[in-house]
């Protein structure tokens, strides 16, 4: 089942209508997966309500995430790269358009944003992260959860 299908299937979650492509930065590239996603859909809502909802950002909020959490662009640094793409609030969640690591996804929560060693890579793609997210149900961040 593709990631769409998944996410209508699954109680409590929903997609919204097509709403174009995100736009990048020069010499980035939108992960296939997630080129995938928005060529049928303009974002999700994950446990719409939940304490531990997702929203899943339409194309014209898939933005690059210094500006957004750091408020600067970070030159040369390995997060210049990260695009949110899911948030709950003031909490994120980015992707990675850069060429070395297209795709990984990463806690970008506001305080662990590109902090060494305190941002963590939460999934290796954006398929991936949904299929983990839908699975908690709106319990909890799988990629918080300890032992």
């Amino acid at each position: 089942m593709n990631i769409v299908d998944l996410i209508r299937s699954t109680p409590r979650c929903a997609v919204k209508p097509p709403a174009g492509m995100p736009v990048l930065a020069a010499g980035q590239t939108i992960p296939i997966d997630v080129a995938a996603f928005y060529a049928v859909c303009g974002g999700a809502s994950l446990f719409h309500g939940e304490p531990y909802s997702l929203e899943i950002v339409p194309p014209t909020h898939f933005a690059k995430a210094n500006p957004i959490i750091a408020g600067v662009e970070v030159p040369g640094d390995p997060s210049e790269d990260w695009y949110i793409f899911a948030r709950n609030g003031e909490q994120f969640v980015s992707i990675d358009c850069g060429s070395k690591w297209n795709g990984r996804c990463y806690d970008s929560f506001w305080d662990r944003h590109a902090v060494a060693g305190s941002c963590p890579v939460v999934a290796r793609s954006f398929s991936d992260f949904v299929r983990e997210s839908l699975k908690r149900g709106g319990r909890g961040y799988y990629w918080l959860e300890h032992g």
